[in-house]
């Protein structure tokens, strides 16, 4: 993850160091072609971030096939507009999940040991990261609602 800060910053650094401000106050950044360049890799760079975090977060507890499903969930919560804390919880939730689903598939005979890895995992894996961060979301926003609603901010 780090390489990713490290670099997508110094990136949208050369990218204001580039630009003119006088040209467009409100587009500072993406002005000159070269600024725009530099802006748009940085903030790729940046938006592989979150995903990022999430996956190898995954792998640390669930090893190489909570990979996919972490970097899904990161993903998930950073569109969901839940940012860090929401690929931290994709994280772990997706590296949990994965044990249990390791534990659960032990179960099944030895022929479906290839299948196991890429298929079973993978696709179980992300239908219920997907499923349990759309259930995180709605319950967030249906806090965000009552908070509005009762007027405690």
């Amino acid at each position: 993850m780090l390489p990713f800060v490290i670099g997508g910053g110094i990136l949208i650094a050369l990218a204001f160091l580039f630009d003119d401000y006088i040209i467009d106050p409100s587009n500072f950044g993406k002005n000159t072609p070269l600024a725009a360049f530099f802006k748009t890799t940085g903030d790729t760079a940046f938006g592989f971030m979150l995903p990022i975090l999430a996956g190898y977060i995954s792998m640390s507890i669930s090893d190489h096939p909570g990979v996919a499903v972490g970097f899904v969930g990161g993903a998930l919560a950073s569109q969901g507009n839940s940012g860090f804390l929401g690929a931290l919880v994709a994280g772990f939730a997706a590296g949990y999940l994965m044990k249990g689903l390791r534990k659960l598939f032990d179960y099944l005979p030895d022929t479906f040991e290839g299948l196991k890895p890429v298929l079973l995992y993978t696709f179980f894996g992300l239908l219920l990261i997907h499923l349990l961060l759309l259930l995180i979301l709605r319950l967030q926003m249906h806090l965000i609602q009552w908070v509005v609603q009762v007027k405690l901010f």
